[in-house]
């Protein structure tokens, strides 16, 4: 029997074979049962995973994949499935400006007052044809498209009163992307709002000469592959406060915010004691800590997510199970998401196609469809669906006589406890660190009105305006939330809904959108209802 250097003896190891050397890591699953449930499924097989292009897989996850960032001296990364690449080729002709509408508007306003302006434009966005190519995970090719990137942006330029100044604030950017070999064009009804607040003791009359101009920027993703890594298709809850700590090390999982633990993992090379109760350690180093010493000691590029300079390969990972209790242990039985083909129908009706899918409880479920088995692109996203078990049938026309479908989802064993929107809700955010604030929100029921926020620090409270534009994304028990204050404050912020709990810990950043001052941020939020 094979003794750690802990000496450790029984329980569950993952022995990692890269192109630096081997090394041997203890999982805890004692303290860490659904981390490492996943890991040890998504390694041997026995957790169905999704890749980028929506095909579900059942083989071992971490075989022949990549460690694809490094923090110098601190961690290693991996565990991710390759998507379309970070960076951008611009086509030729570039980005061009286009005039757009000009007027004058005066706000006269007493003390205190705030006054709103608001206007809805249309902005023309042309997505070029996708690029065809392929990319390889481990032996296999697999032919597919990588699509084009179009960002559309409204940019308006003021002038105040008559200041020879001329203030230049972006208030709208528009993404698509198009999977298709065919050039696409898409329409935007973008609203734009203008808020002035009088916060003097005067009346003060302000008079706006503004300028709107569209930059449509067509761009294609390069053809590198592997600079990019997703999960393996869910999002599970975290365990940061399992009492195991981020020393020398460690294997703990990657994350995107609270509640976002998926595939990917990192292990430390020293100390960290900053990122406890920010991710979930799951096991330890036994042997071969040189090897990840050497991973870690690699050039990086440092303008790309510290992407090594050189391709540090996983080839295999292999679980062993040493006595009773790690033998015992039920992968199953610990609330990992699963991943699965999706039960769909699809059948002619007369000169329509009848269409079935099953919507299941505490699920989220999407349908693709094709042409030509090659190109696949998004149906249906049905969403996250907690309402019972339901079969949703309908009728489609129009369809080719030669059309393909394909659904697959997900099934979250513990419910989920994010907020589908955020609007007509107030959240506290209690910001971390000496004498912070408690930021307080308020968005409107009505997406296209404004909302309203409150900062206390100590005894001093500034009250203002929730620019029109908020954004909200819902995760199975996390959301990300993207809000704009009166003050040119552009707020990220990433939220946990962890099950019971009356608050909850986010992170973010915040960017000022005139200066360009930016800043990370973390806390504590509740959400009244």
């Amino acid at each position: 029997m094979l003794a750690g250097a802990g000496g450790q003896t029984e329980g569950i190891f993952a022995e990692f074979t890269t192109s630096k050397g081997d090394f041997t890591v203890f999982l805890n699953y004692e303290k860490a049962p659904r981390a490492v449930a996943s890991f040890v499924g998504l390694a041997t097989g026995e957790h169905d995973w999704v890749d980028p292009e929506g095909n579900v897989w059942k083989r071992p996850f971490f075989d022949a994949s990549l460690f694809h960032r490094v923090i110098p001296k601190v961690a290693v990364q991996g565990g991710g499935v390759p998507s379309p690449a970070l960076s951008f080729t611009p086509q030729l002709g570039g980005p061009a400006w286009t005039g757009g509408e000009r007027w004058v508007q005066t706000f006269t306003n007493p003390p205190g007052i705030t006054t709103n302006s608001f206007g809805t434009y249309v902005l023309v966005m042309t997505n070029a044809p996708g690029v065809q190519t392929n990319y390889t995970f481990g032996s296999e090719t697999v032919e597919t498209n990588l699509p084009t990137f179009t960002q559309g942006t409204l940019q308006a330029l003021l002038r105040v009163n008559t200041s020879p100044v001329v203030t230049t604030a972006t208030y709208f950017n528009a993404v698509m992307t198009n999977n298709t070999l065919s050039e696409v064009v898409r329409t935007h009804s973008i609203p734009v709002a203008w808020v002035y607040n009088n916060r003097g003791s005067s009346t003060q009359i302000v008079t706006y000469d503004i300028q709107l101009n569209f930059l449509v920027t067509n761009t294609f993703r390069s053809m590198e592959v592997n600079t990019n890594f997703d999960n393996a298709g869910f999002y599970m809850l975290e365990d940061v406060q399992n009492g195991l700590l981020h020393s020398n090390g460690v294997i703990s999982m990657a994350n995107s915010g609270p509640n976002t633990d998926g595939s990917q993992f990192f292990i430390t090379t020293t100390n960290v004691a900053g990122w406890d109760g920010s991710y979930t350690v799951f096991g330890h180093v036994v042997t071969g800590m040189d090897t990840v010493r050497a991973l870690s000691d690699v050039a990086v590029d440092g303008q790309n997510a510290n992407r090594p300079l050189e391709d540090l390969s996983l080839s295999r990972v292999v679980i062993r199970r040493e006595g009773a209790a790690a033998r015992a242990f039920d992968i199953h039985g610990q609330k990992v998401p699963i991943i699965e083909n999706g039960p769909i129908s699809v059948a002619p009706e007369g000169t329509n196609l009848a269409v079935k899918v099953e919507l299941a409880e505490q699920s989220e479920t999407m349908v693709r469809s094709s042409a030509d088995l090659k190109t696949w692109e998004t149906f249906q996203n049905f969403g996250f669906y907690t309402n019972p078990t339901f079969v949703l049938s309908g009728l489609l026309s129009e369809v080719p006589a030669r059309h393909f479908f394909h659904s697959w989802r997900i099934l979250y064993p513990q419910p989920i406890t994010s907020l589908p929107s955020n609007r007509g809700r107030q959240f506290s955010f209690l910001w971390n660190g000496s004498n912070a604030p408690l930021q307080e929100v308020l968005f409107s029921t009505n997406a296209m009105q404004s909302g309203a926020y409150r900062v206390t620090r100590g005894t001093n409270v500034i009250v203002g305006t929730i620019f029109i534009g908020d954004t909200w994304v819902q995760n199975p028990y996390s959301a990300r939330l993207m809000f704009m204050d009166d003050t040119g404050q552009q707020y990220t912020f990433s939220m946990g809904f962890a099950p019971g709990a009356q608050s909850n810990r986010f992170s973010g950043t915040v960017v000022h959108q005139i200066s360009g001052a930016s800043g990370s941020v973390s806390g504590w939020f509740w959400v009244l209802p």
